[in-house]
C-alpha cells in the first residue's frame, strides 16, 4: 500500500474514532440562566493522541522496511508530512487554542447577557402606578412586583357617573430580555379559567429609572407605568 493510501486509511481510522469519542454536550446553570456548550477540547485531544500514535506505528515500519518508500514529487511529500507526529501536535495545539478562544468569547457573551438580564429585573423590583382614561372611564393600577418572581395588583375603575369598582389580582412576573411577562394565577381571589388564562406580554423600554414604556406589539398600543413609594394606597 502506498503512502497516499496509507493516509487515506489513517483519515478514516480517526473519523471512526472520533465518532465513538464524541462526548455529550456540557451544561451548567449561571445566574439562573442554563448555558451549553460543546466540548470541543476533548474531540480535538482525541484526534492528537490517535494522531500521533499512528504516526509512530508508521514511522517505525519505514525504519525496519526493508524497502523504504521513494517519495518523488510533491503530491506523495505532504501525505508523508501529515503523518509526522511532531506535525499534528503543532497544528492541532495550535486549533485547540483557538477553539478555546471562541468557547470562552461565547460563555463571555451569555454571560453578560444573564447578567443585564438580572439587573433588568431588579430594576423592576418595587411598587408601580398606572393611570389612564378611555370613553370617559377612568382606571388607575398600582402593582406590585416583588423579588420572588410574584406580584399584586389592585385596579379602581371608575366610570362617567362617578361609580367606582375595584379589583385585586395575584400572579407571577418574568422579564425574559426583551419581553416584561405577567401571568395572573388568582383573580378577585378565585383562580382563573385554564381556558382563558389572563397573560400579559409587553416589550419593555425604561424612559427612566422610575418610568417604564410597555409596547404591545400585537394590539399596537402602548402602557406607561411610573414608579412610586411602597406604602403607596390605590
Amino acid at each position: 500500500m502506498g503512502i497516499q493510501g496509507l493516509s487515506d486509511a489513517a483519515k478514516g481510522g480517526r473519523r471512526l474514532q472520533l465518532l465513538k469519542c464524541w462526548p455529550e454536550k456540557v451544561s451548567e446553570r449561571r445566574f439562573g440562566v442554563e448555558l451549553t456548550r460543546s466540548p470541543h477540547i476533548m474531540v480535538i485531544l482525541s484526534y492528537v493522541f490517535n494522531s500521533v500514535r499512528y504516526g509512530r506505528r508508521r514511522l517505525s515500519k519505514m525504519a525496519y522496511s526493508s524497502k523504504p518508500a521513494q517519495i518523488t514529487s510533491v503530491s506523495k511529500v505532504a501525505p508523508a508530512m501529515l503523518l509526522k507526529p511532531s506535525n499534528h501536535i503543532i497544528s492541532m495545539t495550535l486549533v485547540c487554542l483557538m477553539v478555546t478562544a471562541c468557547d470562552n468569547a461565547s460563555m463571555s457573551a451569555d454571560t453578560a447577557n444573564a447578567l443585564a438580564v438580572e439587573s433588568v429585573q431588579q430594576e423592576l423590583v418595587g411598587s408601580w402606578v398606572r393611570e389612564y382614561e378611555e370613553k370617559g372611564v377612568r382606571a388607575r393600577r398600582l402593582l406590585v412586583l416583588e423579588p420572588d418572581g410574584n406580584f399584586r395588583e389592585r385596579v379602581r375603575i371608575t366610570d362617567s357617573e362617578g361609580a367606582i369598582t375595584e379589583h385585586s389580582h395575584e400572579g407571577t412576573w418574568l422579564y425574559d430580555g426583551v419581553n416584561f411577562k405577567r401571568k395572573y394565577t388568582r383573580m378577585d381571589g378565585k383562580p382563573p379559567s385554564r381556558l382563558n388564562l389572563p397573560f400579559a406580554a409587553f416589550q419593555l423600554r425604561f424612559e427612566s429609572r422610575n418610568v417604564f414604556i410597555g409596547i404591545d406589539n400585537v394590539h399596537k398600543n402602548e402602557v406607561r407605568y411610573r414608579r412610586v413609594q411602597p406604602e403607596t394606597l390605590l
